[in-house]
């Protein structure tokens, strides 16, 4: 029995017990994998498969993750970065200097 191609009900099935235990982008990476892995056997993948792409739907829409909140960039922290700047002569709009 040859492992490649997978077929895509195999594919979804895998996916869906993958999402018991693990984040929606650990499972979309395993799905590069396995899109990777055909491309380069030179069989079509099972990846793009509607069955695949609706579980992979229903996972992402059941496992919502809110998204990391980062802290905005204040008025302090855009004078720290200017600093770091080098100091740059004038330039007038044609590129030469003054």
């Amino acid at each position: 029995m040859d492992s490649l191609p997978a077929t895509p009900q195999t594919v979804a099935t895998y996916v869906a017990d993958l999402a018991g235990d693990h984040k929606p982008s650990t499972v979309q990476r395993r799905l590069a994998a396995i899109n990777g892995a055909h491309r380069l056997a030179g069989v079509v993948s099972p990846t793009a498969d509607e069955e695949v792409r609706l579980v992979m739907q229903g996972i992402r829409r059941s496992k919502r993750v809110a998204p990391a909140q980062v802290r905005p960039i204040t008025v302090d922290d855009l004078r720290r970065m200017w600093e770091r700047f080098p100091t740059i002569s004038p330039v007038s709009a044609t590129g030469h200097c003054c």
